[in-house]
């Protein structure tokens, strides 16, 4: 059911320089990309016309009419189908920086402006809005009862004094301050509401840690008090079970209530498994966090891009990986269609530096807005996609799935251990000595209680043990390398072992060793299997080398008409062998094998079998080096999926299993897809010309990530 390439040291070069998740082209999938800068926009197409008056964008909303507002230096500029207006700042005060934008639910928009707060009304005028004790507004916050939450200082902020918090109920308004109650000794910012309404608020830049306030007391959080473990807070954002989330330069916090679990950058970024490889890297700063509506939750970070994370799974979108203008994301905003939104540049420590001080030469230079909505994986609804960015599946690489007598799928991964499916959850498998590199599990042979085997290159042989993986080594297994390509287990107890130097069969300690110079006419294997009557199936190089119980019997090309490298073999309901090699699919009749062409409109003819399996109705499923999948039924009719009809970008397919309930199960080579040809190429040639958008869309569309697992919904 596999293919097994030779995998060498590239592969530990490919996970690291990855940042373990990888993002490749899935044109069909068809995520969404925009750009507002002061040198362009670019919204599926480029206007040079139309740009931000600053790159220095401070906030974004968006209004009923699908308008986009942003807060760009010290004006308001406003997107409308695929043009800029820009509000003339007389209006509102020309302040020195525009610093929040906020619509209440009656349409009214809430400017604040170094120079005070603004109303506009749905007629386009602006009214001076006195707060007390706030001269420069810095945030502004809108609860769902339409409360206004304004902080700020009350003298200019070169010479900035804290203003307190005030709050306006729709008729007055009143101020929290220091004076007059338990308010913070210090200006607070990120105003944020959970989902009880509560305010929680950070002395970030202080380094004051959290504040919460019900309306009537304040609850102070710190290092001394809570499990915060810097009092810088810099980003606060609620899941929909009311969990916090916390952004600090020692990494991303979570509070449920009652428990305090942190994030550390590093392990989000580049994974636990390469703990040994990055300690002695520097930890990279958080500057943001927002949580979207599928409780995903986004990280922006100061020089390492954004981390996406959902469940178990995480991947890193920055600019050598994705179309992000900007490894600095200061701040993230979702709005209501879900679509994430990065303000980009590096945050100045000293507040009044944030809209006084020109940062575009910095390291990390302010580079506008991006606009960023996941790929919609809907449009094919019989072909659910599983990677980071779609499920909690731990992991994007798997080289083998099987299903065991319970039906439970287990996952041969090279990033996170053995991997089991039950009862609708995940559950991982692992050595706790795996070190680096981690497992690199490419095979596994799963039987009853204990017997379930995973085998990993350079690594040798592991065991279930409980909840871990235990390694088996040589020594006291006695199989003879390290590096294994399959496992599987006969019906007499034994674990059989393929590497590049033959098979070894196991059982207590002692293995019989098998190559092409005491049975098999070759020793490089690509996979083994078990038919009905026991027999032993090894596929390799020179075709097919069957052990019956003792005597060996071999199937190649000039003897037998079994053409190409055989890397799978199934057997029907009928007990019909089927072989799957380079040069195609072959049907064993009596001892000879006859090749069978694809056949049917739209069907290529030109097929290379990596991995089989047959269905519950009979059917033959083939994954194919050509990009596709191939299937043929008991009546001898082809059928043939690709990208056009299934939304998926297949890549190489490294195996196909049959759920119990008939779900095709299909995993994908997440590094090996190839982009779409773009729709400015011709004649497959990279154009070069005046098109300044041709790059971005160059990047959009190699950007969305292919599937790690990819389930055929057959059994629906």
């Amino acid at each position: 059911m596999k293919f097994h390439p030779k995998r060498t040291l590239q592969l530990i070069a490919l996970l690291i320089l990855g940042n373990t998740a990888l993002l490749f082209s899935q044109p069909n999938w068809g995520s969404d990309w925009k750009f507002f800068r002061a040198d362009y926009v670019f919204d599926k197409e480029m206007y040079e016309k139309e740009k931000l008056n600053s790159n220095f964008v401070s906030a974004v909303t968006w209004a009923e009419d699908g308008t986009i507002w942003f807060a760009s230096g010290n004006e308001i500029n406003v997107y409308d189908k695929g043009k800029i207006n820009k509000i003339n700042n007389k209006a509102y005060g020309k302040p020195g920086a525009v610093t929040d934008l906020k619509f209440d639910s009656k349409g009214i928009l809430w400017v604040g402006t170094t120079s005070g707060l603004y109303t506009m009304n749905k007629d386009g005028a602006f009214q001076y809005i006195q707060v007390p004790e706030i001269r420069v507004v810095t945030e502004v916050a809108i609860d769902k009862n339409d409360k206004i939450y304004v902080s700020g200082f009350s003298s200019d902020a070169i010479n900035a004094s804290p203003g307190g918090l005030s709050v306006y109920n729709g008729s007055e308004w009143k101020n929290y301050s220091k004076k007059n109650g338990d308010f913070p000794k210090k200006f607070i910012e990120d105003i944020t509401f959970d989902n009880n309404g509560n305010v929680w608020a950070s002395n970030g830049v202080e380094d004051n840690g959290l504040v919460m306030f019900n309306g009537t007391e304040w609850t102070f959080y710190n290092k001394e008090n809570s499990g915060l473990e810097s009092n810088t807070v810099r980003a606060i954002a609620f899941d929909s079970k009311n969990n916090g989330w916390f952004g600090t330069p020692k990494g991303l916090v979570k509070f449920d209530g009652e428990t305090w679990t942190v994030y550390t950058l590093k392990d989000l970024i580049y994974g636990t498994m390469f703990s040994n490889l990055t300690k002695y890297l520097d930890e990279p700063d958080l500057l943001s966090v927002a949580i979207d509506k599928n409780d995903v939750v986004w990280i922006g970070t100061e020089g390492q891009g954004v981390i996406r994370v959902e469940g178990g799974g995480r991947t890193v979108m920055n600019e050598e990986n994705s179309p992000i203008t900007s490894n600095y994301v200061r701040e993230i905003i979702i709005d209501d269609q879900n679509r994430k939104w990065f303000l980009t540049g590096y945050v100045a420590e000293n507040w009044s530096d944030r809209f006084t001080k020109d940062l575009d030469a910095s390291k990390g230079s302010i580079k506008g807005v991006v606009m960023y909505q996941d790929p919609d994986y809907n449009q094919f609804p019989d072909w659910e996609v599983h990677n980071n960015f779609t499920s909690d599946i731990p992991g994007n690489s798997f080289y083998e799935i099987e299903r065991d007598a319970d039906g439970t799928m287990w996952l041969a991964s090279a990033e996170y251990g053995l991997v089991e499916y039950k009862d609708g959850g995940w559950k991982v498998y692992q050595d706790p000595e795996r070190g680096m590199v981690g497992e690199m599990l490419n095979c596994i042979a799963i039987g009853a209680g204990d017997e379930k085997y995973a085998g990993a290159q350079m690594k040798g042989l592991f065991q279930v043990s409980g909840d871990q993986l235990a390694p088996r080594s040589q020594e006291e297994f006695g199989h003879d390398k390290k590096s294994l390509i399959d496992i599987e287990l006969d019906n007499e107890g034994n674990v059989w072992i393929g590497h590049i130097a033959g098979v070894d069969m196991c059982s207590g300690g002692n293995c019989e060793h098998f190559n092409k110079k005491n049975g098999m006419t070759s020793s490089n294997v690509f996979s083994i299997k078990k038919d009905s009557k026991g027999r032993m199936w090894i596929c390799h190089t020179k075709g097919i080398s069957v052990y019956d119980h003792g005597s060996w019997v071999s199937y190649d090309k000039k003897l037998n008409g079994l053409k190409g490298y055989v890397y799978d073999v199934v057997e029907d309901a009928n007990g019909t062998m089927w072989a799957g090699s380079g040069k195609g699919l072959y049907k064993l009749e009596g001892d000879q094998w006859t090749l069978i062409e694809p056949m049917g409109s739209g069907v290529p003819s030109y097929l290379s079998v990596q991995c089989m399996t047959i269905d519950n109705d009979g059917t033959l499923w083939m994954g194919s080096t050509a990009n596709a999948v191939y299937t043929m039924d008991k009546e001898g009719i082809w059928n043939y999926y690709n990208w056009e009809n299934s939304g998926v970008l297949f890549g190489k397919i490294y195996d196909i299993e049959i759920a119990q309930n008939g779900d095709v199960w299909i995993s994908l080579d997440k590094g090996g897809t190839v982009a779409k040809t773009s729709s400015y190429t011709s004649g497959g040639t990279m154009p070069t010309g005046p098109d300044p958008g041709y790059e971005i869309k160059q990047k959009i569309e190699n950007f969305d990530p292919s599937a790690a697992l990819v389930i055929y919904k057959k059994g629906k």
